[in-house]
């Protein structure tokens, strides 16, 4: 009896995800300015990168974390001559499949060059980054992290404490009949 309790107790807990963003999730993205125009593709969270952008004069990238459920973007200047400039990017990634909903976005490193600060935007399944217009020279890489937060799905108390309230009954019930037997 108090082994079953115990597996009972063990299963419920290991039943709780630590990450939002998980291996195996799909994200739709898409990265657009005046200039450049990435499509609408869709791609899976995994330990590659999951958006690239390859252009005559730049590539761009997106890459995801399950580990630490973050977002890193990145810009390189790919061409041979100095000073070109890059108009504002904008990152729009959407349909998250995370079993919660994003509450916001913390940016953790940036060493884009100071042209005025990130916009972020999100809802519960789409996250929005505007990086402004950028001056780049031949070799220049540039990266931004942000933490997507989530907050935890909501719990049905009042059933959650009904179903585990019936299972401690029945197994009362069980061990109190196989006791007169």
């Amino acid at each position: 009896m108090k082994k079953l309790l115990f597996l009972v107790i063990i299963l419920m807990l290991a039943n709780t995800s630590a990450n939002a963003i998980v291996i195996g999730d799909t994200i739709q993205g898409t990265i657009s300015n005046t200039s450049y125009n990435w499509s609408s593709t869709v791609a899976t969270v995994s330990a590659e990168v999951e958006f690239s952008a390859v252009f005559t004069n730049l590539t761009m990238l997106a890459d995801f974390s399950a580990d630490t459920d973050t977002v890193t973007l990145s810009y390189e200047n790919t061409s041979q001559w100095p000073n070109i400039t890059v108009g504002a990017l904008s990152f729009f990634f959407f349909d998250f499949n995370l079993p919660d909903e994003i509450t916001g976005l913390t940016e953790l490193v940036n060493d884009f060059p100071d042209q005025g600060s990130f916009a972020t935007f999100f809802n519960a399944d789409s996250i929005q980054i505007d990086v402004p217009m950028t001056n780049t020279n031949p070799g220049d890489l540039f990266s931004s992290t942000f933490r997507v937060d989530t907050a935890p799905a909501p719990v049905p108390e009042p059933s959650t404490i009904l179903l585990l309230g019936s299972g401690l009954l029945g197994l009362g019930w069980y061990g109190r009949k196989r006791k007169k037997a």
